[in-house]
């Protein structure tokens, strides 16, 4: 299966640890619990990432697999409206969502 991949820097890979943990959406239809099922895979992966790369400040490349790409960028695209009050966080998830919705 081939892999999607994108470069991200520690702060924004901390915000999107931070997006994850404030999220609390309930599940309406089949595909958004198939999204958020995989959202919470990829979370785990994000926030072992993140306490491996604290005290970088180089970018770093993470690699995804084709589902978990969609669901990642259907997640973030959720979590961005309902983040007014965190600006930066808000920016990188609207971000991060526009590059892998480039490469999907």
């Amino acid at each position: 299966m081939e892999m999607v991949s994108i470069e991200i820097t520690h702060s924004e890979l901390k915000a999107l640890v931070f997006v994850f943990e404030q999220a609390d959406f309930k599940c309406f239809n089949k595909e958004f619990k198939a999204v958020m099922a995989i959202s919470k895979e990829i979370y785990i992966k994000l926030y072992k990432k993140e306490i491996d790369k604290r005290g970088k400040t180089e970018k770093f490349k993470l690699n995804f697999k084709y589902y978990e790409a969609y669901a990642l960028e259907r997640f973030l695209r959720g979590a961005e409206l309902f983040l007014s009050y965190y600006q930066y966080e808000s920016n990188v998830c609207l971000k991060v969502a526009n590059e892998l919705d480039k490469k999907i």
